[in-house]
């Protein structure tokens, strides 16, 4: 795995210069707090108890002191001085070279560095005007973060609305046009996070999120709350929810709640690092599941980490050896699916990968595993569509990926009535992200070509 994570780190590119340290930062427990939960008396004897009625009472009693710490501890509110550092790049859309970033928007960049709002706002505003699709929308985030910056928060709003409205891949839009409203549009705030989180997740956007509904109220604020691995988190969760729970829901909440106070508060990977190491990923999923299964935490960790990594076989790795760890097999090989097509398509599309014999090994000893799993009559749908892509691929490129084992073989061969699969670009297979232009090259981490 160390010589595939060397292979593919090559061909990472630049992802939100300045965004990654806050995020980490803002993804780790508190280390200061004003209450400490788990060591209050009170609570501890109601937690000895192991009765669920206990519990709920004691945050009933408490309800305004446990939401106090919460918000406290996440430090989330939407406001000017809290603004993101825009995603993406702009790129000349009349260079012969893809890569080549367009003068104004370099311009404009250099200017935001050096503190001149005035400027960069200008520059973006041309960049923009030159632009189209996703290039024009990141010069305008760009555009709406220099005013900001500048306190012309009327114009920067006009602006992210108008890019929000559409399928705005942005987190920071989303955060920058609620940190542009008052305090007094909390409700308005809480609806553009709501639907950042939906569009386009981020642990900042749902902590923002949680930090006004906590106070406001929201339909999906249980959700959002057992995203949070926080003790208050699950405890607010937990009595929001715990009349329409059943006993065995209740014990289960119970039990999960008794795991971080005794097992402690887990520490979560940075969704948005370019390369994250199998064992970062093996203990996190080993600190979920040793609290009760906290799979709203592990799916809240991939919808944002999708959104960088989507294009990677190590992202579908990742996702389908924790589908396993959770037994759910099905959702496994539907991932290793995914997997196996990026991987073909790095092989097919760079010599580097074509030429690693440890990389073309690993893909037909995983090819090998989840062909074996797709033996059982359930899972043989699944089965077919792989053992096709591998006849496929070696018919096309002459690299044969096919496991030796002739179960295999006798089970799959004989079906051969699925659509062919193409490796010219390495993504699964998905209409929605075909016009995906050269800057999701840099918003997304990954160089295509």
């Amino acid at each position: 795995m160390a010589t595939e994570l060397a292979c593919l780190s090559t061909d990472l590119t630049d992802f939100q210069e300045n965004n990654t340290a806050v995020f980490f930062t803002l993804l780790a427990p508190a280390q200061k707090r004003i209450v400490a939960i788990p060591a209050d008396s009170t609570f501890r004897e109601a937690l000895r108890k192991g009765s669920p009625e206990t519990i709920r009472r004691y945050v009933e009693n408490n309800l305004e002191e446990i939401k106090s710490v919460l918000k406290e501890r996440l430090q989330a509110r939407p406001a000017l001085e809290s603004v993101m550092w825009p995603e993406g790049r702009v790129y000349d859309e009349s260079a012969g070279d893809n890569n080549v970033m367009e003068e104004f928007f370099v311009q404009g960049r250099a200017a935001l560095q050096s503190g001149d709002f005035s400027k960069a706002a200008k520059c973006f505003e041309i960049s923009a005007e030159k632009s189209k699709e996703l290039n024009r929308a990141t010069a305008e985030n760009f555009h709406a973060y220099a005013l900001l910056l500048r306190g012309e928060t009327l114009r920067a709003r006009m602006l992210l609305s108008r890019i929000c409205a559409g399928r705005c891949p942005f987190p920071s839009a989303y955060w920058n046009l609620a940190c542009g409203m008052t305090e007094e549009q909390h409700r308005e705030q809480l609806r553009v996070l709501a639907e950042g989180i939906r569009k386009a997740p981020h642990f900042q956007l749902l902590r923002g999120a949680v930090f006004i509904g906590v106070s406001s109220g929201h339909p999906m604020l249980t959700r959002w709350l057992c995203c949070l691995p926080m003790i208050e988190a699950q405890l607010l969760a937990f009595y929001l929810d715990y009349e329409q729970m059943s006993p065995s829901e209740k014990e289960a909440a119970l039990f999960r709640i008794g795991a971080y106070v005794y097992e402690g508060e887990p520490l979560i990977p940075d969704p948005l690092e370019h390369l994250i190491t199998p064992e970062s990923t093996k203990e996190f999923f080993q600190a979920m599941f040793k609290r009760q299964r906290h799979t709203e935490v592990v799916d809240f960790w991939f919808r944002c980490r999708k959104q960088i990594a989507f294009m990677r076989y190590d992202f579908w790795k990742i996702r389908a050896d924790y589908f396993e760890k959770f037994g759910q097999r099905a959702m496994a090989v539907k991932s290793f699916k995914s997997e196996l097509h990026c991987r073909l398509s790095s092989i097919a599309s760079k010599p580097k990968f074509r030429a690693n014999k440890m990389f073309l090994n690993a893909t037909r000893t995983r090819a090998g595993i989840y062909l074996c799993r797709c033996m059982a009559p359930e899972l043989r749908v699944y089965g077919r569509k792989i053992h096709q892509m591998l006849s496929r691929f070696s018919d096309t490129y002459g690299i044969s990926l096919i496991p030796e084992n002739l179960d295999i073989r006798k089970l799959f061969e004989e079906y051969t009535e699925a659509p062919a699969e193409t490796f010219s670009s390495p993504a699964p297979a998905r209409e929605a992200k075909s016009n995906v232009n050269q800057n999701f090259r840099h918003i997304y981490s990954y160089q295509r070509r």
